[in-house]
């Protein structure tokens, strides 16, 4: 439909200019992709994929695995999908990071949920490069 088609153009532009225009995305930099498995993290993927760069994943429950599964080409390393917890979430992410890229901070934060998981992000940031996007937020 219109709509749809519409909605994957906004979606992409929006995710492109996040990555690409203020986060200057490069190969081999760790992108903390919140709600991966809708629209936005799905086009973010696809340009962590196309430019080199490592995903870590966030979701919000365990059923949207298969969603982000389905979707993707190649799939993450299974330790990159975090779901999150907001009791634990600053520590899922270090561990994700750690576990699945041997690195210790993410480069680049894409998020659209703020509130209780703002934290996680921000708290593994990486003290020299790291950019916090954040979109959809009034």
């Amino acid at each position: 439909s219109f709509q749809e088609g519409a909605s994957f153009i906004v979606q992409s532009l929006t995710v492109y200019y996040g990555l690409a225009a203020l986060g200057r995305i490069r190969k081999d930099d760790v992108c903390l992709i919140h709600s991966a498995s809708g629209g936005c993290g799905s086009q973010a993927l696809a340009i962590c994929e196309k430019v080199g760069a490592k995903a870590i994943a966030v979701i919000g429950d365990e059923s949207k695995k298969s969603v982000l599964e389905k979707k993707r080409g190649s799939p993450l390393p299974p330790s990159a999908i975090i779901v999150r917890d907001r009791r634990t979430f600053v520590e899922q992410v270090r561990k994700a990071v750690r576990l699945s890229y041997d690195r210790e901070e993410v480069d680049i934060v894409l998020d659209a949920t703020l509130g209780d998981f703002f934290a996680g992000g921000w708290e593994n940031l990486s003290k020299g490069r790291g950019v916090y996007v954040v979109y959809g937020a009034a």
